[in-house]
């Protein structure tokens, strides 16, 4: 297990002086890659060698409390470990010993000239499942029916992009945060989100964008211009 300490900046929050999900999931990740590069020098090596880069494949953010302007953060990650095609590592946060946020992210391998995705096996040694590996529901690909709502569009910009040169994974969350009126009125809290990475979308490229309400759950789904789905997502805001 890794862990590192982060105190929340004003500018790392939103316009109620709190940290968003958004900026809990660049947190999670980079703490996911410090676990994953720190696990295996040899696999890393391997990965570099044929060309490949992670890309994330889903994650679940689960937030218990908010977090604010000040708030020093532990954040904690546990030994990764494989499930299907992807590599699991869970993040959890806390605050003076009170666990605030929790978040369990997939990811793939994938060749960037071919944008071709590499199997585990391929990198070798990955764990199964270790034995101190948290509690957790399976991180399952969304299941989303068609009925849902046309809400607009959303054009990805150079300043939304990364490294890999595509909409940023932690952007999706602000994207989603807007459409499921996460800052309209009152503070809120995200209490659970989760994003499933579809089709990676370059700058340029207009995402339709549509939502379905269902009790408590809030459903949000990005559609390219050649149809393709870009993500989907289900959130729980309180």
């Amino acid at each position: 297990m890794r862990s590192f300490e982060h105190r929340i900046r004003p500018f790392e929050t939103d316009i109620f002086g709190l940290a968003p999900p958004s900026m809990l999931l660049r947190l999670a990740v980079e703490a996911y890659m410090g676990q994953i590069t720190a696990e295996n020098a040899e696999r890393e090596k391997r990965r570099r060698e044929l060309g490949a880069v992670w890309m994330l494949a889903r994650l679940r953010l689960e937030q218990y409390k908010p977090i604010e302007i000040g708030d020093k953060l532990l954040i904690e990650t546990s030994p990764g470990f494989v499930e299907g095609g992807t590599y699991v590592c869970t993040a959890d946060f806390s605050r003076g010993g009170d666990e605030v946020a929790s978040c369990q992210i997939a990811t793939m391998a994938v060749l960037m000239s071919a944008r071709r995705i590499i199997r585990p096996s391929v990198l070798g040694d990955f764990p199964d499942t270790p034995d101190n590996k948290k509690p957790a529901s399976r991180l399952k690909k969304l299941r989303i029916d068609d009925d849902m709502e046309p809400i607009g569009s959303y054009k990805v910009r150079y300043s939304d992009c990364d490294l890999n040169g595509h909409l940023s994974g932690a952007n999706y969350a602000d994207i989603i945060c807007d459409c499921a009126g996460y800052w309209q009125a009152e503070p809120k809290l995200m209490a659970y989100l989760q994003i499933d990475y579809n089709s990676e979308c370059l700058p340029g490229e207009l995402i339709s964008l549509s939502r379905r309400r269902e009790e408590e759950k809030t459903y949000i789904r990005g559609i390219k211009s050649d149809g393709v789905v870009s993500f989907a997502s289900e959130c729980i805001i309180r």
